[in-house]
């Protein structure tokens, strides 16, 4: 069985590894964000249901990025608050 020193090491690694995770969606996001921007700049105008269903599809991506970060960011919060019990 692990000592309560490696316990503890392991979370920190876990959360150092996850928010470097949670950096990397976010830009990824940001990415998206871009992306977005320049589709509605060269479809402005456009009416046609292709251009709506892309700018939606990209739309769900970019919240559920945002929802795994905070799922991430509150796992590593859990795992702190687990770690601090000892």
């Amino acid at each position: 069985m692990a000592s309560i020193e490696e316990i503890k090491a392991g979370i920190n690694r876990f959360g150092q590894q996850t928010q470097q995770t949670v950096l990397q969606l976010r830009a990824v996001h940001d990415s998206l964000e871009q992306s977005l921007a320049l589709l509605q700049a060269v479809t402005a105008g456009s009416s046609h249901p292709a251009v709506s269903q892309a700018v939606s599809q990209i739309q769900q991506v970019k919240a559920k990025l945002n929802e795994a970060s905070q799922l991430a960011g509150g796992a590593v919060e859990t795992t702190k608050r687990y770690a601090a019990s000892f």
